[in-house]
Parts: C-alpha cells; sequence; structure tokens
C-alpha cells in the first residue's frame, strides 16, 4: 500500500509510542531482508525505511580504489597475523534473527507502549493480534528451519 492511501487510523499512538512500534517493525523488515539475502530470495522493499539514493553519481568511482586498498590491507594484516576467516552458518543466523524478531514483536504491543504513556484500548483490539500473528509466522519460519526438508 503506498504511502498516500493509509486507512484511517483506528488506533491513537501518542508520538513515542508510534516511534516505538515503527522501530521494532522496521527492525522485522530489517531481519526479513537479512533472511531473503541468506535464503538468496530477491529482495523486496522495505515499507518503513526509504532508502535514499543521495550519494552523489561519482562518489562510487571516486572511493573505488580506496575501498580496495583498504580490503588489500585487511587481507595483509590477516595473513601476517595469521587471522581465520570467522565461519558463519547461515541456518543459525537466521535462527538468531528470527528468535530476536519475536522477542521484539512481543515487547513492542501494549505490554511495551505503556512505558511511553496511556495505551489506547483499541491496541489490544488491532495491534496485538497483528503483532502476535506475525510472531505466529516467524514460529513457521523457525520451524522450517528445524524440518530435515
Amino acid at each position: 500500500m503506498s504511502r498516500s492511501r493509509r486507512p484511517a487510523n483506528t488506533v491513537r499512538l501518542n508520538e513515542s509510542q508510534r516511534r516505538h512500534l515503527a522501530v521494532f517493525l522496521e527492525q522485522l523488515e530489517e531481519a526479513l531482508g537479512e533472511i531473503e539475502r541468506l535464503a538468496d530470495l530477491p529482495a523486496r522493499p522495505a515499507r518503513l525505511l526509504e532508502d535514499v539514493r543521495d550519494l552523489n553519481p561519482q562518489f562510487g568511482t571516486a572511493v573505488r580504489d580506496r575501498v580496495l586498498d583498504l580490503r588489500e590491507r585487511i587481507g595483509e594484516l590477516a595473513d601476517r597475523l595469521g587471522l581465520e576467516p570467522r565461519v558463519q552458518s547461515r541456518q543459525r543466523r537466521v535462527a538468531a534473527l528470527v528468535s530476536r524478531a519475536i522477542v521484539d514483536l512481543e515487547d513492542a504491543g501494549s505490554r511495551g507502549l505503556a512505558g511511553y504513556g496511556e495505551v489506547d484500548p483499541g491496541v489490544a483490539r488491532e495491534i496485538d493480534p497483528a503483532l502476535a500473528e506475525m510472531v505466529s509466522r516467524l514460529e513457521a519460519i523457525a520451524a522450517r528451519l528445524r524440518s530435515p526438508e
């Protein structure tokens, strides 16, 4: 849904509560983007984070040699010190992302919003069930990680 065609909001949130909830949902979007990357899925645009392409068009060309030089220096130093690469399991990374997202969503609803002022009754009626459904879907992703096929 585009930002210009939002339905009327039936839940009242103060500005701090709105930011609190938005941060958790934005973090979930970032986790989903990382899961997409790790699973070699096409990335979908985030709804709550707009990537503004505001770098000067010549920036990439201007810094390419410096970036390559820094990567070389990292490699040389790692070789000299005998540093080995850290091996990262994609499965463990996805499991960690899902677990963190579940914990965050459980803190994002009416219980978490209470720390930012009086909570509108609509939160328990509309937001909490929506967050619980998201948690359920994340749990399904976690279950799929544990399945042999």
